[in-house]
């Protein structure tokens, strides 16, 4: 479970964001009007061997103000560990939700930081900060107008593939080693696949004439859904920090193998 002082500075870090004199503007995101499901249970397995790695959860609990906030962890024992975290307010017609901020923080052995990104819709910017003995510097880039992007919700945003309500969905993701936000679009992984299971939806990130040589360093996801259950994810994928070993995340007590990579 994600600890309760760093859940604290979170919430603190959606109330500086909103501090007077800052410009609101907002992210054109729209996802559906989710209802609270608690935490969900999960561990962290290697996802080539199926070894178990670690515990994991993600949560999606009503806030004081009657936002929601959405927050996730995964950790390789004694290795490496990644918290995820972003407020949602409803849209002015109350039709459907968008994300306040969004923050990612990961640590390796020894609890040295690999790194924080943090993102306010609000005031229109996000902040990368690198590894702390790395020699990079911290970036802050600005989002572009009537931007959609969604580091952390995107469990909540590719629900609707899985269900059939859409068939693709563009969105934007802030890319921190690029220092820039790109555009993505989601679809159903085997559209046409008959056999029963948890239904994967992957996505892919568009750099335009540079997603060649920049594979290396753009992360990969895919997120597997459940129609029949409450909260209908069940698995995703993703590196456990930037530029570190891709993990799968899954549901406990769902079945491990239709995720592994052979």
């Amino acid at each position: 479970m994600v600890h309760r002082t760093t859940l604290a500075l979170l919430v603190a870090g959606s109330v500086l964001g909103l501090l007077p004199g800052r410009a609101v503007a907002g992210s054109d995101l729209r996802l559906v009007p989710f209802a609270p499901f608690g935490t969900i249970p999960a561990e962290t397995y290697d996802e080539h061997t199926g070894r178990r790695l670690g515990d994991a959860d993600v949560g999606l609990t009503e806030l004081p103000n009657g936002n929601l906030l959405l927050v996730g962890f995964g950790a390789i024992d004694g290795e490496a560990l990644i918290q995820v975290a972003s407020e949602l307010e409803r849209t002015e017609d109350g039709a459907a939700l968008r994300p306040v901020w969004e923050e990612s923080r990961s640590w390796r052995k020894g609890g040295v930081s690999q790194g924080r990104m943090w993102i306010d819709h609000h005031a229109g910017f996000a902040v990368c900060t690198p590894a702390e003995d790395s020699d990079e510097k911290v970036v802050r880039v600005e989002l572009p107008a009537h931007e959609r992007v969604a580091n952390v919700p995107m469990n909540l945003l590719l629900e609707p593939l899985a269900t059939g309500e859409q068939r693709e969905i563009d969105f934007q993701f802030l890319a921190c080693r690029a220092a820039r936000v790109v555009d993505a679009t989601a679809r159903v992984a085997h559209p046409d696949a008959a056999s029963p299971g948890p239904i994967e939806v992957r996505s892919e990130l568009d750099l335009g004439w540079l997603t060649p040589l920049a594979r290396g360093f753009l992360p990969h996801f895919s997120f597997w859904f459940d129609p029949t259950r409450a909260g209908a994810w069940v698995a995703h994928r993703m590196p456990i920090f930037t530029g570190g070993p891709e993990v799968l995340i899954v549901r406990h007590g769902v079945p491990l193998r239709p995720f592994l990579t052979p």
